[in-house]
This record gives structure tokens, C-alpha cells and sequence, in this order.
């Protein structure tokens, strides 16, 4: 699997994106596992707006289309819990 470490997508473009709970577009699955965390929509929403560059590690082609690619993130509060 092709992978680099350059994101592909614009982090300040993402968190425009992800700036209103109410319009958060995500899967179930990634609202599951918040949930489990104790995380709702604007729990969510605020964790996006707290990222940096530096949580962006790696650039991957999505598992569903090889021609889409996905940023991977280390959340804030990852980084917080693995330290």
C-alpha cells in the first residue's frame, strides 16, 4: 500500500468543514466509538478544531476506493493518552 507523509487534504479546510455539530458528517462507526469515549457531536467538533499540523501523520489510499486517498490523525487526546 502506497502511503507518504504529506497530508492531502487542507487541515484549516477540514476544520470549516467539521465547524457546526449540527452539520457533522460522519459514519456510524466513528460515532460509535466517540460515544464510547463520552464524546458527542459537539464534543467531536471541538476536538477537530483543536488540531495542528502535527497531528496529521500519515497519507494513505482509502480502503473503499485505492483512488481516494485519507489523511491518518493522531487526535489531541490520543496524543494526550499515549504520552
Amino acid at each position: 500500500m502506497n502511503r507518504k507523509r504529506k497530508p492531502t487534504y487542507d487541515l484549516e479546510a477540514f476544520k470549516a468543514a467539521f465547524s457546526d455539530p449540527g452539520r457533522l458528517a460522519i459514519t456510524g462507526t466513528a460515532l460509535k466509538s466517540a460515544a464510547a469515549m463520552g464524546f458527542g457531536r459537539p464534543e467531536i467538533v471541538e476536538t477537530i478544531q483543536t488540531m495542528r499540523r502535527e497531528h496529521l501523520y500519515k497519507s494513505m489510499p482509502a480502503y473503499s476506493n485505492s483512488r481516494l486517498w485519507q489523511d491518518g490523525t493522531m487526535s489531541p487526546l490520543q496524543l494526550a493518552c499515549s504520552t
